[in-house]
């Protein structure tokens, strides 16, 4: 499925509900639905240093698709990352170039989540971003 249309079905899903708790509980369980994208050996090799949360992130590129599995230590920073992982998971990393996520906007986590987490997020996209540009330029 494309990037656009993983995006556009997770909006959908988080726009059943009508009022921001609703949509808070949803993010809060959200890693419930998807336990294979948690990365269980948290390494200091995947430790990303930008963000203040403590966040790993595992990534395998293989035939130019990535393969992302995350974990953090704060239970909301690590479900928005699930989002986002959910929409570039087994994407071609072209696809992930040329992607403009909208699902921050959309469901309006920009009204309720604190900038450090949406910064949290931003610097996830980047470093996502950074790892398919590079192996775009440089294949293994």
């Amino acid at each position: 499925m494309k990037i656009y249309n993983i995006e556009k079905k997770i909006i959908k899903k988080f726009n059943i509900f009508k009022n921001w708790e609703d949509k808070y509980e949803y993010l809060i369980n959200y890693n419930l639905l998807y336990p294979k994208l948690i990365l269980k050996k948290k390494k200091k090799k995947y430790l990303l240093k930008k963000c203040q949360s403590k966040i790993w992130i595992k990534i395998k590129i293989k035939n130019q698709k990535m393969k992302i599995l995350i974990n953090a230590n704060s239970i909301i920073i690590k479900n928005l990352i699930l989002i986002l992982i959910n929409i570039y998971n087994n994407q071609k990393l072209k696809n992930i170039l040329k992607s403009k996520l909208t699902f921050i906007k959309k469901i309006k986590f920009d009204k309720y989540i604190s900038l450090l987490r949406q910064n949290s997020l931003l610097e996830i996209i980047k470093y996502i971003k950074k790892i398919s540009l590079i192996n775009l330029k440089n294949p293994l």
